[in-house]
């Protein structure tokens, strides 16, 4: 069984509009929501790819029903834990004019101690050996840097693999933890090296991971955007070279992979395949105005026409 973690989800709001004006007036040409939070998009895309998913985490009010009503619809099975407050709606802006995304990200509810001590219990409960655990997105209100870490630590105890999907102090703690495999994007990986300013070639990307991959975080993959991704093991590493396509919508990109990654894990892919697969989802959503028309096939045939290079 894979699990995902969202403690801070969100309601996406996605609207689409051709010129977005800042500072003017604008009018959407038509808009869309959807259940949010990164480990959510993670387990809506496994629940597509045909794995067995459970969504956890925490919901508020009637945004948080809203998730429940709509991955019930889609059939993903869920066990969330109910807190007080609202759950956060974040709004993405999408100019198909040119494909930019601007996105509006609420805080979302503080999460009490409490809390957060039922939902430790209720994964703790119900993971097994060998199951995998996808923690990813950022932290609510009155959660600490660390609580990756703790969990990751925590989980490994008990023979189950860990996926991070973090930034910053998150995902530079929870690493150290050493996590079966992160999948940061390159603007995570430059913060988590402090390297926010400079370029870095994928080459580079390589090089710098090897020093985790020798700690025995066994997978790094690393999404360069539009410039393709890299896959790290201890052995090896390869480069999935850019693919070119007319993007519609970058929201949930990355999570598209990480749910790829999850599902290798899971399936004991190679690193290649893995890189082939996530890279490929992680397209077939940039090509897809939203989560229900990214078709299985699609993913595998672009798989089938990406360069993977090795470069080690």
């Amino acid at each position: 069984m894979i699990y995902t973690v969202t403690l801070n989800p969100a309601v996406d709001k996605v609207i689409f509009l051709k010129g977005f004006i800042a500072k003017g007036m604008n009018r959407a040409d038509r808009t869309s929501s959807y259940p949010g939070g990164k480990g959510n998009n993670v387990a809506q895309v496994i629940h597509q790819m045909g794995g067995q998913v459970m969504a956890l985490g925490f919901v508020s009010g009637t945004t948080g029903r809203f998730i429940e009503d709509a991955l019930a619809r889609k059939g993903v099975r869920f066990d969330f834990v109910h807190t007080t407050g609202e759950t956060r709606t974040n709004t993405k802006i999408i100019d198909e004019l040119d494909s930019c995304c601007t996105e509006v990200n609420e805080p979302g509810p503080a999460i009490t101690a409490t809390d957060l001590m039922m939902f430790e219990n209720k994964l703790m409960q119900l993971v097994r050996e060998k199951d995998i655990v996808v923690l990813s997105g950022s932290l609510p209100i009155g959660v600490s840097d660390d609580i990756y870490k703790r969990w990751i630590l925590l989980l490994k105890s008990h023979k189950v693999r860990v996926i991070l999907d973090a930034d910053g102090e998150a995902l530079r703690l929870g690493i150290q933890a050493i996590p079966r495999a992160i999948k940061p994007n390159v603007y995570e990986w430059k913060r988590l090296f402090s390297k926010d300013h400079s370029i870095i070639a994928p080459q580079d990307i390589a090089r710098m991971g090897a020093g985790y991959a020798k700690k025995g975080v066994k997978y790094q993959m690393v999404s360069l955007g539009k410039n393709g991704a890299v896959l790290i093991n201890k052995e090896h590493a390869y480069y999935a070279h850019p693919f070119h396509i007319d993007v519609v919508n970058t929201v949930g990109a990355g999570d598209a992979m990480t749910a790829a990654m999850a599902m290798g894990i899971h399936n004991r892919s190679d690193s290649e395949c893995m890189l082939r697969l996530g890279s490929a989802y992680a397209i077939a959503t940039v090509a897809s105005s939203q989560y229900e028309n990214l078709t299985t096939a699609a993913a595998e045939e672009i798989s089938e026409a990406l360069e993977v290079e090795q470069l080690y």
